[in-house]
């Protein structure tokens, strides 16, 4: 028997409209800067302990859709999951006032709040600010990452975190973990060891910067 040429035509017409429907979502947001941000702080590191001077350092900000993320594209209805990001990087320069000591600048206005989806307003929180030092410069070695939040941010006290100093200059014995994340005192003293005798510690700490 021949197939049914229409036939065949609306079934196809009707999976690609299955496989349309099932991704919603868009893959390119093109997410703006604000042009004219106001929230600005500058976050101090000071750095204890090293058993020498960092080769480079480097900040990344990550700013992402929230608290709410109604504005986002709806999930995929298969995996429950959106391709589309939800999130966008920002590399601020750092100043590199001694051998131990770094500043670099944060705004927590730098995203543009917008209707990105015609869904409403996206506006932004920033989901870390990361200081990573690299001690050598060496491309295997361990870079030494700092992290803080939103919040660590705006309360402007100080927080102290660990690493362990025989990482300073070390090379991974494989190719992941890039670096190593500095730990709060409860965390390092669970997870390392509660002995911070043999450690460098950094202590970063955001100060609004007030018209």
């Amino acid at each position: 028997m021949k197939p049914n040429a229409p036939l065949a035509v609306l079934a196809l017409a009707a999976m690609a409209a299955m496989l349309t429907g099932c991704s919603n979502a868009v893959m390119d947001p093109k997410y703006e800067r604000n042009p004219n941000p106001r929230q600005k702080y500058v976050v101090t590191a000071k750095i204890d302990g090293a058993p020498g001077p960092f080769k480079g350092a480097s900040v990344n900000i990550r700013y992402k859709v929230g608290p709410s993320q109604e504005c986002m594209p709806d999930a995929e209805p298969i995996s429950g999951h959106s391709p589309t990001p939800d999130s966008f990087d920002i590399k601020p320069s750092v100043h590199r006032a001694s051998e131990t000591e770094y500043r670099f600048d944060v705004y927590l206005d730098a995203m543009a709040s917008k209707d990105y989806f015609g869904k409403g307003i996206c506006t932004w929180v920033i989901d870390y600010a990361a200081l990573t030092l690299r001690p050598t410069g060496a491309p295997d070695e361990y870079s030494l990452a700092a992290f803080m939040s939103h919040a660590e941010i705006e309360t402007e006290l100080p927080i102290s975190m660990y690493w362990q100093r025989k990482l300073y200059g070390t090379s991974r014995p494989h190719p992941q973990p890039v670096s190593e994340s500095a730990l709060k005192r409860e965390e390092f003293a669970k997870y390392r060891d509660p002995d911070l005798s043999d450690t460098i510690s950094v202590t970063l700490q955001a100060k609004e910067l007030r018209p």
